[in-house]
């Protein structure tokens, strides 16, 4: 699934949509999620688009008002523009909404697994939106001090640490690889209970989060399992500079890398760095 640097560069690259019309939107077996009709947004502006954790808003306007589509990807949705002289080699069997623009171009979502979600809001209801979810603070756009962040852990003492990491009621936006990542650069393993990491390995924590996502977005995100590409459908170039997550060997003390299932999820550590 995308996590925030991967959302946040898939918007950098939609910035190329922003200031085009909608025509229509064609529906393409798109899933339970896109709650979006065909002319509900027919001749409204996207006059911007930015993320939120990791999620993705696109800010309309209309001749009846302002709305927001809010949009998801899920585990494997992918938005890309296209031009008109494109379409045809660009469309394939997971495209699942065509945007038609009144400047003959297009926008693609696809999405294999069908999970991905569009919905319809005002920008009065966002407030609340995200609220109703219990979503935690952006990881890198609010971003506590560390004592704010201690706080947020400690609503779950007893929970890993690294599931703790990429809890989105604790902060919004890690997910499980950079999650991996930043229980190895505190040199701290995964499964510890967040009530039993030192301080010293939590401050190492807090403070690695920022530098993390900003590197990993200077890259244009990871891409590990071929299904996250950016809007021009290109892989991120983040997962060299992995240091752990699907990695065979420690890049510090050479030794394997041990792999196990943590409440789930695949979970990469270093056995001798990480205690």
């Amino acid at each position: 699934m995308p996590e925030l640097p991967e959302v946040e560069t898939v918007c950098i690259g939609l910035q190329e949509v922003v200031g085009k019309t909608v025509d229509h939107i064609e529906l393409l077996d798109a899933g339970r999620g896109v709650k979006i009709g065909s002319d509900e947004i027919s001749g409204f502006l996207i006059s911007g688009v930015q993320r939120y954790g990791k999620y993705i808003i696109f800010e309309l306007k209309g001749s009846s008002g302002p709305l927001n589509m809010i949009s998801h990807l899920r585990m494997t949705g992918q938005y890309i523009p296209v031009s008109a002289d494109e379409i045809d080699s660009k469309m394939h069997k997971h495209s699942r909404v065509v945007f038609h623009f009144k400047d003959g171009s297009y926008l693609l979502f696809n999405d294999q697994r069908k999970f991905g979600t569009m919905e319809l809001i005002s920008p009065m209801e966002m407030k609340e939106y995200f609220a109703s979810r219990k979503l935690g603070p952006d990881a890198l756009l609010e971003l506590p001090s560390f004592n704010g962040f201690l706080k947020l852990m400690n609503k779950k003492p007893k929970l890993a640490v690294k599931t703790a990491l990429f809890d989105q009621s604790i902060l919004m936006g890690l997910g499980n690889i950079y999650a991996a990542e930043l229980c190895f650069i505190a040199a701290v393993h995964p499964a510890t209970a967040v009530a039993a990491v030192p301080e010293t390995k939590m401050r190492l924590i807090h403070a690695a989060i920022v530098p993390l996502l900003k590197k990993a977005i200077e890259f244009n995100g990871t891409t590990f399992d071929g299904k996250y590409v950016d809007a021009k459908g290109d892989a991120g170039e983040f997962s060299q500079f992995l240091k752990v997550y699907g990695q065979k060997s420690c890049r510090i003390c050479a030794s394997d890398i041990v792999k196990i299932k943590l409440n789930g999820r695949g979970t990469y550590y270093c056995d001798k760095c990480q205690r």
